[in-house]
């Protein structure tokens, strides 16, 4: 039969370990004794579940990859559609899986407070390194939404994960941005900086610089003219 999970903790004690289902659900469970198959029998909200084998209980300690376990710190968790989730890393199972206890609280998500043990050291956001200019925390422009955001993480690919600080979607996180979707509002080139102001040639009307791309433009903030 499926445990039911009613309370789910942030943390485990010295006995708990946590069990990973074939589904990929994460069960707290408390550890009963070792059968002589080398698998296991656990106890998981009171009831015994034997032949647990070792590879489904996850290690609540150590690191994959550049990944480790710290189930006092958020991280972000982005799947394959590029959809972003805050998360603690809360154990290793399997060599190479990740153990996830989700921290948000999305409207109508059946997963709200759950753990997941499906994951990858890849789904797991970067939060440092650099790309070009742009490094973690750095205040930039998004140019399709037209609105400041600022870098939270590094993902595969070149690409950044966003929260919006302006505008209707203020606070909103945000997936898959590349350098050419952003300028960044600090710094100079090709003897320009931030805050200079300018003259816009094609409409001849005065202007602020206000961010630097990466193809070497710039956006403006236009002060005189229509």
């Amino acid at each position: 039969s499926t445990p039911s999970n009613s309370s789910l903790p942030l943390s485990l004690g010295r006995d708990e370990v946590l069990y990973v289902d074939g589904k990929g659900t994460a069960w707290k469970a408390s550890m009963v004794t070792k059968q002589e198959n080398g698998n296991f029998i656990l106890r998981i909200n009171g009831k015994l579940y034997t032949d647990i084998a070792p590879s489904q209980i996850a290690l609540k300690t150590g690191c994959v990859q550049d990944v480790c376990i710290d189930a006092t710190k958020k991280v972000w968790r982005i799947n394959s559609q590029n959809e972003s989730r805050e998360v603690y890393v809360i154990g290793i199972y399997g060599g190479d899986k990740l153990v996830l206890l989700y921290t948000d609280h999305p409207q109508n998500d059946s997963t709200k407070g759950a753990m997941a043990g499906t994951w990858n050291p890849s789904d797991i956001v970067k939060q440092k390194g650099e790309l070009g200019t742009i490094s973690y925390g750095t205040l930039v422009y998004n140019i399709k939404y037209k609105t400041t955001a600022q870098v939270i993480g590094f993902m595969p690919n070149e690409k950044m994960l966003l929260r919006f600080t302006s505008g209707t979607i203020s606070g909103r996180v945000v997936a898959g941005w590349t350098a050419s979707d952003l300028a960044v509002l600090s710094g100079c080139q090709e003897g320009l900086c931030v805050g200079d102001r300018v003259i816009n040639i094609p409409r001849a009307n005065e202007a602020k610089v206000y961010g630097l791309q990466s193809n070497g433009k710039f956006t403006i903030l236009f002060t005189s003219g229509d």
